[in-house]
């Protein structure tokens, strides 16, 4: 390919219908993430298109600000194509990968997830075949090929003075953005489970919220509406399966439980001497004592919520997001003794 010689401004452009011409393709490689979002009803669906469009977009202008000054700065035809190809064959293979591993752990890249995967021990949790490897490589190879394929028609469009739909593009992301994060907002603070629930799904989305901003200004009751989480609900509009089985019970007869919980308690400290008056609880008659159980967390968040739930804090934004109570909450009559906020979301 016979790379054309072009003006600063032309290369700013390149950079530009380039990065649009990615955008798209990125749109197409995300659909993935769209099979794991729960919709049900038309405000989700329209919440959703904006969100989508707006947050996968705004990722790829982000990521182009930087490259298209460098371009215009360096104005080298070579290391400009260079540039350019390397930047969006990294990005979205990186995106490419996040969806792999979304599918996998329902979790999108991070270090934990990055440490999971590709750190010590990775090998043992995840194991590619020479197949697998294979059509790694050639899927690698075929959407690099594509990349190319989309800065040279970008180079060829520019060069030719043709005129392209980088305004329009954009400025259709920039809308879907601020409309979904306007709408999130509202509906965020009226406690929409659906609309909290899709948050977690799309890569690095972290829509705008104003609770406190409305409640000051008297248009909700943050307490009411936001604060205060519905223990007993038992249907929410949601992707979650829990419990995946039902809650079966041997006897009508329910025992009054009291959870006595302190933060921070480790369970070196409870014994004889250090709690004397709570140990005695174990040397009741009926008493069972189970030296075995780990708590889910090292801070009060984790804890607590993998005390009720028995499940791990990683699933504790889904569980917020759809305000779903744990199945221990729907059977028993509860009342929560406290001296910090339990409300979802705090």
């Amino acid at each position: 390919m016979i790379i054309p010689n072009l003006t600063r401004l032309q290369w700013f452009k390149v950079s530009w219908l380039f990065s649009l011409s990615c955008i798209i393709l990125s749109y197409g490689i995300s659909l993935q993430y769209l099979s794991y979002i729960h919709v049900s009803s038309t405000l989700g669906a329209g919440y959703l298109s904006v969100a989508f469009i707006g947050q996968i977009g705004i990722l790829g202008v982000i990521l182009t600000l930087p490259i298209s000054l460098l371009v215009t700065l360096i104005r080298q035809k070579i290391i400009n194509t260079l540039l350019l190809w390397l930047s969006a064959c990294s990005a979205l293979l990186l995106l490419t990968l996040d969806t792999q591993i979304y599918s996998l752990y329902r979790f999108h890249l991070s270090g934990f997830i990055w440490n999971l995967a590709f750190g010590e021990g990775g090998s043992q949790i995840i194991h590619l075949s020479w197949y697998s490897i294979l059509l790694s490589i050639i899927g690698i190879f075929a959407l690099c090929t594509l990349i190319f394929l989309l800065l040279f028609f970008s180079i060829k469009r520019i060069s030719k003075q043709r005129k392209a739909p980088i305004r329009i593009g954009f400025t259709l992301i920039l809308i879907s953005f601020l409309s979904s994060n306007g709408i999130h907002i509202w509906f965020d603070a009226h406690g929409n489970t659906e609309i909290r629930a899709m948050t977690r799904h799309i890569p690095l989305y972290q829509p705008a919220t104003a609770v406190r901003f409305m409640a000051k200004h008297g248009w909700i009751d943050a307490h009411q509406v936001n604060q205060q989480p519905k223990l007993n609900n038992q249907h929410t509009r949601s992707d979650l399966s829990y419990p995946t089985t039902p809650f079966k019970t041997h006897s009508n007869e329910r025992q009054n439980v009291i959870f006595i919980t302190v933060d921070a308690w480790r369970a070196d400290a409870f014994e004889p001497v250090t709690t004397p008056n709570t140990f005695k609880l174990t040397e009741a008659q009926h008493a069972q004592y189970f030296k075995d159980h780990h708590s889910g967390g090292n801070v009060t968040k984790g804890g607590i919520f993998s005390l009720f739930y028995a499940l791990p804090a990683t699933y504790w934004d889904a569980f917020t997001a759809a305000q779903h109570a744990p199945v221990f909450f729907r059977h028993y009559k509860t009342r929560v003794i406290i001296r910090a906020s339990l409300a979802l979301g705090h």
